[in-house]
């Protein structure tokens, strides 16, 4: 049978109606080209979002996710291969995120069936890595423009964000009687020309980026905050990566870098998300093996081990329209490039809390009366 959402009884409803001013425009610099390290020669489809599952112990049995027309597809993050697929689906865009924590954590995708109207969640098995039987959806009429899914580090659960114009919605998601719910429906306005969104890895909070290249970082309460703005960049998708290192005092240190791709170049901007500096610009560039031809479509971060090259993450984008390739970039290759200092990925699954240390010691002073 098939499962649908739990709506919540009370929805809280919040409407920020305070303007926030976009900084002077800032010019991104010349991009350095990193080489592309894999190519997927073609997805079959035109793709219209791209995200990364990460395996519970084996990172190189990660996925990477492609949205499309004809449906959702995953492909195998060492060698290609594909692994799972939904047909029938026109879907825009795809988003991963987990339910709970550690291993066992439930990898949950999203992704808007434009025919339906409405929101479709997925599970992804642990063991098979196929994708599970529709978990549910979340109906949303009108221009849904793009959407982010994603929670902060430490959090046990995750939140969809919805770009519509002049509105930024946002849904919690929990688990109730093993089924997936929604609650907690949130909204925000947004500037008119909102068209993206990510999700801060380290505070679950959303970024939303303008088609003026302007980016906004919207806490739960009071006015979205502006980020940058960017002059000569065309934004045609963003995404994050946060890691951790230890800071001068033994204390962890957390660094966030926002991706932007632009759409008519194919580069990808890295901006430092807390202060807003632009860190540069890296390229796809050309290897012996694979070329750097083809309009720029659409981009997929990750942040997580995925294995091998990709233990610091990958940078992903599609080139050309009528058979498109996915291109794949290490993220520390970027990093090495724009000179940027990375620490250890951040999992996206959460860790579990540490037990007690005397948790499981057993009593040799107990007697027994």
């Amino acid at each position: 049978m098939r499962k649908f959402f739990l709506a919540a009884a009370v929805f809280a409803l919040a409407a920020c109606s305070q303007k926030t001013e976009a900084p002077a425009p800032v010019e991104t610099p010349e991009p350095i080209g990193v080489s592309t390290a894999h190519e997927l020669p073609s997805v079959g489809f035109s793709p219209t979002g791209i995200d990364f599952w990460t395996h519970p112990n084996v990172a190189f049995n990660a996925l990477i996710i492609v949205a499309g027309a004809d449906g959702i597809v995953s492909y195998n993050m060492e060698d290609g291969v594909e692994v799972s697929r939904v047909p029938g689906v026109n879907a825009h865009g795809a988003a991963v995120s987990y339910l709970g924590l550690g291993p066992t954590a439930r990898g949950l995708l999203v992704s808007y069936d434009t025919e339906a109207e409405a929101f479709k969640v997925y599970a992804i098995d642990n063991v098979t890595r196929n994708f599970q039987p529709e978990l549910g959806e979340i109906p949303v009429r009108g221009n849904v423009r793009s959407f982010c899914f994603g929670r902060a580090a430490g959090e046990s659960s995750p939140s969809l964000f919805i770009v519509q114009k002049g509105e930024l919605t946002s849904y919690d998601f929990g688990i109730e009687a093993e089924n997936v719910k929604v609650s907690n429906m949130q909204s925000f306005t947004a500037p008119a020309d909102a068209t993206d969104c990510t999700v801060d890895p380290l505070t679950g909070e959303a970024i939303v980026v303008t088609q003026a290249g302007a980016l906004y970082r919207f806490a739960s309460e009071g006015a979205p905050s502006a980020i940058t703005t960017l002059a000569n960049v065309k934004p045609a998708g963003i995404g994050m990566i946060a890691s951790a290192s230890e800071g001068e005092n033994g204390e962890a240190a957390f660094g966030a870098h926002v991706f932007l791709l632009g759409g008519e170049t194919g580069a990808v901007a890295v901006i430092d998300a807390p202060s807003g500096k632009v860190a540069g610009a890296a390229s796809f560039a050309a290897t012996d093996e694979i070329d750097a031809e083809g309009a720029p479509g659409v981009l997929g971060v990750s942040g997580a081990n995925l294995g091998g090259l990709y233990r610091n993450g990958a940078v992903a984008v599609t080139f050309g329209s009528e058979a498109p390739a996915l291109r794949l970039i290490p993220a520390n290759g970027v990093a090495n490039a724009l000179g940027i200092e990375t620490g250890d990925p951040i999992e996206p699954r959460g860790t579990l809390p540490e037990a007690e240390d005397d948790s499981l010691l057993i009593r040799t002073d107990f007697n027994l009366e």
